[in-house]
């Protein structure tokens, strides 16, 4: 629990300072539409100490991971790199609220990604989590060296033969109990 606040603490810095420089946004923010629809804008909030609005410039400041994923999508069997900071790191910008007197809590969350089409994918946070099954999922801001086709970040989880929680259009993250 220690690692976890040492580093949520270490990116939080690593946000703040590219604030300072003009270079990124992450502010407390109101929960997004329905439809998720409101820019380019990823909100993060849920079960967490502060909620967050990240700009794609906020996420490029976080430590990022590459992996090459191949998953079977509505074109037929598709292999992909992906660049961006891992969904741990997001949430931990946010500060997850894990009750260390509940018993076994942080494998009672789920995250919930939503798409700015309004498309879902849940996963469990003991997937993410690296003191469980620690999967590197990301929250990518790249495809195959490229910006995402419409700017906005997408959820990538490696190991999944269906990419059906592959989220496009990234436009809100909830972790919840």
């Amino acid at each position: 629990m220690r690692l976890i606040r040492i580093r949520a603490a270490w990116l939080a810095a690593a946000v703040v300072a590219a604030v300072t420089l003009g270079g990124a946004t992450a502010s407390v923010a109101e929960t997004p539409t329905e439809s998720g629809k409101r820019g380019t804008t990823l909100y993060v909030d849920g079960a967490v100490v502060q909620r967050l609005r990240l700009t794609a410039g906020a996420l490029t400041t976080l430590p990022r991971q590459t992996v090459t994923v191949t998953f079977r999508g509505s074109a037929g069997l598709q292999t992909h790199t992906y660049t961006g900071p891992l969904l741990r790191d997001v949430f931990a910008l946010a500060g997850p609220a894990f009750d260390p007197a509940v018993r076994g809590d942080r494998v009672r969350h789920t995250v919930t990604a939503t798409g700015g089409d309004g498309y879902r994918a849940v996963l469990a946070w003991a997937e993410v989590d690296p003191d469980f099954e620690g999967k590197d999922v990301l929250v990518a801001v790249t495809e195959d060296g490229r910006a995402t086709a419409d700017g906005r970040p997408r959820l990538v989880v490696p190991g999944d033969v269906e990419g059906s929680r592959h989220v496009a259009g990234l436009v809100h993250l909830r972790l919840s109990r």
